[in-house]
């Protein structure tokens, strides 16, 4: 960047002011991540957080809030740029054996790209 107007301390000031609030706005921001959940018949829920799943998306062709395939989320979120995609596995083997705790999920970060 040049700059042709004369040195003016003040106007350096603020520049260094708006670099600052940049650098710390960039520190802050908050990590959006992909949430993604399989459910009963082969269908997906999908969510958009940073640590857990804050907001559900809608299936916009069949206005439903799940999805048939990882694909269609794909399609959907095409675009957007999330810092991870993670992928909950549901299996009825978890109900069958009476486990009850959420934590006990199979979860796993996928290759988005």
């Amino acid at each position: 960047m040049y700059i042709t107007q004369k040195y003016d301390p003040l106007c350096r000031h603020a520049m260094y002011k708006v670099l600052t609030c940049l650098f710390f706005v960039q520190q802050m921001r908050l990590y959006m991540n992909l949430f993604i959940e399989s459910i009963e018949g082969g269908m997906y829920i999908a969510g958009i957080g940073s640590d857990k799943a804050t907001s559900f998306l809608k299936d916009s062709y069949r206005n439903s809030p799940s999805f048939q395939s990882i694909t269609d989320i794909r399609e959907q979120v095409s675009g957007q740029h999330f810092d991870k995609i993670f992928l909950k596995q549901n299996t009825p083997y978890d109900e069958m054996c009476g486990s009850a705790v959420e934590d006990d999920k199979l979860m796993i970060e996928l290759e988005w790209r």
